[in-house]
């Protein structure tokens, strides 16, 4: 079963993980689709570069997997209170 790519964050770092991966994976074989994953609902940047904004932080807990994560914040003190939060969620990986 293929697997969604979740890039949490929208900005520059998370442009360039959705370029890298879809570098990696151009024909889809891994990742059915991307998914920027924002901090709060009513983010008005629905299209982005490899993939559209289709999730809100509140959305992960509640999603059925499976999943690949990467994280797309450049903020140390950040990623890591998201990676905290993302250890907790049995469907990403």
């Amino acid at each position: 079963m293929l697997a969604e790519l979740l890039v949490i964050g929208t900005s520059g770092l998370a442009k360039e993980a959705a370029q890298l991966a879809r570098d990696i994976d151009p024909e889809g074989r891994r990742w059915s689709r991307i998914s920027y994953v924002s901090e709060r609902r009513g983010t008005e940047r629905p299209k982005l570069p490899f993939g559209e904004l289709r999730y809100a932080d509140e959305d992960l807990p509640g999603l059925s997997g499976p999943f690949d994560v990467v994280i797309g914040i450049g903020l140390p003190e950040v990623r890591r209170r998201v990676a905290e939060r993302l250890g907790k969620c049995p469907q990403c990986r």
